[in-house]
């Protein structure tokens, strides 16, 4: 283990421009369940199909139902030594931006402050008539009212979370994480199984990439390095290997 925590402090020092590509699997350690875990993935215990697009227009009320319990699992989590660790890595000097699949905001309390979000967040929701923007209390107070469906301020429309839900399109902040990609020589990929399109093709665009994951991925053989152990320890050790290198003389 030792051999391969140094070879990822190496690979990150010898980049010129590199970039974190994180999924759930580096929020795990926060307590919030990855998707597809078997015995444990969110998808398991909600269909997906009830946190659709196709869902909130044709049953709004039931994809609320489902919604709360979306939000319940985030509600309350702090930041992991997976996260601590990647901003640590900035500030570094070794990462120059996150790109996450994670809506749950834990990049930022880390103290990242260069992430694209390319799924979306939980701090804004939007009326689906005009596409106004409010801040996602605006939604959560409505819910906690018991509101079934709540309803935005401009025009009493659905107001709906600013989050990519299954058949929506990318968020903005995609085609910013693609252009990270285009300049960047080395992604650190955190905690995916890189297969969920179009996001996976970010660190593919990159093209030389490292891979820590507890599971086997898809793309472990195009890896140029592959850890599969805990995210917040490896990537810990890593800072530590790295603060090592930086203080020898």
């Amino acid at each position: 283990m030792k051999t391969k925590i140094a070879a990822l402090g190496e690979l990150l020092m010898g980049a010129n421009y590199a970039i974190a590509f994180t999924g759930a699997g580096i929020s795990t350690e926060s307590g919030i369940p990855d998707f597809r875990s078997p015995g444990s993935g969110l998808w398991e215990k909600i269909d997906p199909e009830l946190l659709s697009t196709r869902t909130l227009r044709t049953d709004p009320a039931l994809f609320y139902r489902y919604w709360r319990e979306m939000e319940n699992v985030v509600a309350g989590k702090l930041p992991n030594r997976g996260h601590e660790a990647l901003a640590e890595l900035s500030r570094l000097g070794k990462l120059r931006a996150v790109v996450t699949q994670n809506i749950d905001g834990l990049h930022q309390q880390a103290g990242s402050k260069r992430v694209f979000e390319v799924h979306g967040n939980l701090t804004s929701c939007r009326c689906m008539a005009c596409k106004d923007e409010f801040p996602a209390a605006v939604l959560r107070e409505q819910l906690a009212a018991g509101t079934e469906v709540p309803l935005s301020p401009c025009c009493q429309a659905v107001l709906r979370p600013a989050v990519v839900l299954f058949g929506d399109r990318m968020a903005a902040d995609f085609a910013a994480a693609q252009q990270e990609a285009f300049r960047s020589d080395f992604a650190l990929v955190v905690g995916t199984s890189l297969t969920v399109y179009p996001a996976a093709e970010i660190p593919l665009a990159v093209g030389r990439f490292a891979i820590v994951n507890r599971d086997a991925t898809g793309y472990d053989d195009r890896a140029a390095l592959r850890i599969s152990a805990p995210v917040g320890e490896t990537l810990a050790k890593v800072v530590e290997y790295i603060r090592e290198k930086k203080s020898t003389p």
